[in-house]
């Protein structure tokens, strides 16, 4: 599935992770809060326009995509062999998704218990690690099932997109 570009209104798809800090500096100005989509010529044209140093590196070292990513972590997947003696083998990443999403909970809960909700930059560091944890599992048991999180990434968008263009990003269920 493809998105529109707010930029040049190309279509394209979702590929690209653009961190947060590189992404302030580039991305659509007078658009609604929510808006940002682009594709990748317009982010890079964006990139080239600015002479920021920092931009530039950030650019080169930090953007990943999640078939890159889902890939990397093939390397550190212990639970993908036998000696897990787990029936169906996929088993231990979906326990891994339950396992992290509770020390992410539990994070989130601290925060509000024993800090009073203050966000500070180290609990957001270790927020961040509990959602990176999960995001491993979901890139394994993706791998497992035959498909990509930028599979993943490409079709939620694309019904997120689709539900708010129809006014239906609020309510229950899926097909909605």
């Amino acid at each position: 599935m493809a998105c529109k570009c707010q930029n040049c209104g190309e279509q394209y798809k979702v590929d690209l992770i653009i961190p947060d800090k590189l992404w302030n500096k580039i991305k659509p100005e007078n658009k609604p809060e929510d808006a940002g989509l682009l594709c990748g010529s317009c982010i890079m044209k964006r990139i080239e326009k600015t002479s920021d140093h920092d931009c530039w590196l950030l650019t080169k070292e930090s953007i990943m995509d999640f078939n890159e990513y889902q890939e990397k972590t093939g390397f550190t997947d212990i639970g993908k062999y036998a000696q897990n003696h787990m029936d169906p083998p996929w088993l231990y990443y979906v326990l891994g998704i339950g396992g992290e999403t509770g020390e992410l909970l539990e994070k989130i809960k601290k925060l509000f218990r024993d800090h009073k909700g203050e966000v500070t930059e180290e609990r957001i560091e270790e927020i961040k690690k509990e959602m990176g944890d999960c995001l491993w599992y979901h890139a394994r048991l993706a791998e497992w099932l035959g498909f990509t999180l930028n599979d993943v990434a490409e079709e939620n968008i694309t019904k997120l997109l689709d539900r708010k263009e129809r006014n239906k990003i609020h309510g229950d269920g899926d097909e909605r």
